[in-house]
């Protein structure tokens, strides 16, 4: 497992994270920090802060009669990670049954509750950093890297800062099937 942990850094290291303003409950703490615009369908247009992420998996589609359940672009768009991603949990829990993985270089949340979830997720982290570390309301505290800690993403949590260095994050967890 040690060598599949340095394998998939060393693949995060290499690869450029985009930006995103997607994740407004996690980065903004009021609805005045962003705009809405109306037209047709409503869209979220985030005000400057941005954070380094992405999600693989699958995603519901919105404002459809009979919306379906389709792939995420980034499995296509990045496969060599989605399936490294997919192959370390395979390796650490091949019984762990998941749909989604979110991918974050350096983010810092703000509490949360993360309520699309389902049961049980697994956090990692990987990196040479200082900081960062995950708490939540029951008092658990995950902060150490190349550990797989199980969690629950409906109970709220948040990041202390980062310190120094960087910090990936990758969460595997269940929403849809």
């Amino acid at each position: 497992m040690e060598n599949q942990l340095e394998q998939l850094l060393h693949l995060l290291e290499s690869t450029t994270i985009p930006n995103t303003r997607k994740r407004p409950n996690i980065l903004y703490d009021s609805a005045k920090e962003y705009t809405y615009y109306d037209k047709g369908k409503v869209k979220r247009i985030l005000n400057i802060k941005k954070c380094r992420s992405m999600t693989f998996g699958f995603y519901k589609e919105f404002y459809k009669k009979d919306p379906q359940i389709k792939p995420l672009k980034n499995n296509t768009k990045y496969p060599h990670l989605y399936q490294e991603l997919q192959k370390t949990m395979a390796l650490y829990d091949p019984t762990f049954d998941f749909d989604c993985i979110t991918l974050n270089k350096n983010v810092v949340t703000k509490p949360h509750k993360d309520i699309h979830n389902r049961g049980k997720s697994y956090i990692l982290f990987l990196g040479d950093f200082e900081g960062g570390e995950l708490l939540n309301t029951k008092g658990e505290v995950f902060d150490k890297p190349n550990i797989f800690y199980p969690f629950e993403g409906l109970v709220q949590h948040w990041n202390a800062p980062i310190k120094s260095g960087t910090k990936y994050s990758v969460i595997w967890f269940k929403r849809f099937m």
